[in-house]
């Protein structure tokens, strides 16, 4: 009941991560709708380096797109791309699974392969905090740990208007 199957505006944040095998690239980007809500989908899975900088070029078109790489991408960022990304990890991870499965409005585009990633996330408790754990999980879960990163930081309230100078 929370497949989105309107249109998706553009921008957002595009997370990406590579397989354990580092034989697949994998991104979703997540946008927040113009009633709040959040909705997710597969922007892109490749088999090679050469795809990924393809589709990294293609996704780069839209200004308004701000990139989640994990330290893997990362090291493969190009550079027109530096002041529009941020490194994720474990860390962010942690941070973060708890806030998008309490996210109760977060939408999807009903792609099957995003499905089963999530669906074979195994979260585990450590350090205090809930983690997706690749180790756990029966298969593949990039897509699913991609999404974590992608939905967490567009939930996150956009600053608007000018900072405020307080003088006393």
């Amino acid at each position: 009941e929370l497949e989105h199957k309107g249109p998706i505006p553009m921008g957002g944040i595009i997370a990406i991560e590579a397989s354990l095998d580092e034989s697949r690239y994998a991104a979703v980007r997540a946008v927040n709708l113009p009633d709040g809500r959040t909705v997710t989908t597969i922007a892109f899975v490749v088999d090679t380096i050469g795809e990924l900088y393809d589709r990294l070029a293609e996704a780069a078109a839209d200004p308004a797109v701000r990139f989640a790489m994990s330290p893997t991408i990362d090291a493969l960022c190009p550079p027109n791309l530096e002041r529009r990304r941020v490194v994720v990890g474990y860390a962010e991870l942690g941070k973060l699974t708890p806030v998008v499965r309490d996210l109760i409005n977060l939408l999807h585009t009903g792609e099957t392969m995003l499905a089963e990633h999530v669906q074979r996330a195994v979260a585990v408790k450590t350090q205090n905090t809930l983690v997706l754990s690749s180790q756990r999980s029966p298969g593949p879960i990039e897509l699913a740990r991609c999404m974590v990163w992608a939905a967490g930081m567009v939930a996150r309230p956009a600053q608007t208007g000018r900072p405020m100078i307080v003088t006393v």
